[in-house]
């Protein structure tokens, strides 16, 4: 769940926006709950407006908490059946922990004409390094996350525009690389004349691919 301000709405050149993750797996409830709070502010970097720059951080905290008493183990099978009354013999660690987050990221936006664009943004995540375990083991915490994404958009015609991109993330030993390209296919402008370009509407389709695994293809129409 989220919500967010993008329309500087409390400030200008300021964006806000929160977001809730809550998370139930396992036999045993392993809980997880996360609460983020997000600002960034925009700063143009020439008297045009055409390149901008948005630096941004996020501070958040991190609950999870698991029940024991929900996990079956060998020692409480009598050789007949299953006993819960018998002791399980494991020593257990804390049921919960809690923890702080922070994320910092920019984004570089050059956007000359309303049909074109390019934008950039690297990010940083989980700089604390929250220790991850229930067992006491502090040597298990949450690795960095690193994360490098681009696009842009380019008018092909009156009719088309190309949306290219690219999605980089690495932590620890797992990476994910995406990258593809958006066509959009302008079917009319909001004056209903091929006079005016600009607030267009049309269709967008277009497909993704991550590395080596597996393809995105997306469709859609415009609100």
């Amino acid at each position: 769940m989220s919500a967010e301000n993008n329309e500087e709405r409390l400030l200008p050149g300021m964006y806000h926006a929160v977001n809730l993750f809550h998370d139930v797996a396992g036999d045993g409830n392993y809980r997880t709950t996360e609460f983020n709070v997000s600002t960034a502010y925009r700063i143009y970097l020439d008297n045009d407006s055409l390149h901008s720059i948005t630096p941004g951080l996020q501070l958040g905290v991190n609950n999870r908490t698991t029940d024991f008493s929900k996990l079956n183990f060998d020692s409480q099978f009598n050789g007949s059946y299953y006993d819960p009354t018998l002791p399980n013999n494991e020593a257990f660690g804390s049921a919960s922990r809690t923890g702080l987050n922070f994320n910092i990221g920019v984004m570089y936006a050059w956007r000359p004409a309303y049909r074109k664009e390019v934008v950039a943004g690297l990010a940083m995540f989980n700089i604390p390094q929250m220790k991850q375990s229930l067992y006491g083991n502090d040597l298990i915490k949450r690795d960095f996350r690193y994360v490098f994404h681009a696009n842009g958009v380019y008018e092909l015609n009156f009719e088309w525009d190309l949306q290219p991109g690219i999605f980089l993330q690495f932590q620890g030993d797992y990476k994910e690389i995406i990258f593809g390209s958006n066509a959009r296919y302008i079917i009319k402008d909001k004056k209903g004349s091929t006079l005016h370009r600009t607030e267009v509407s049309g269709s967008e389709t277009g497909t993704l691919l991550i590395w080596l695994q597996v393809c995105i293809t997306m469709i859609g129409l415009p609100e």
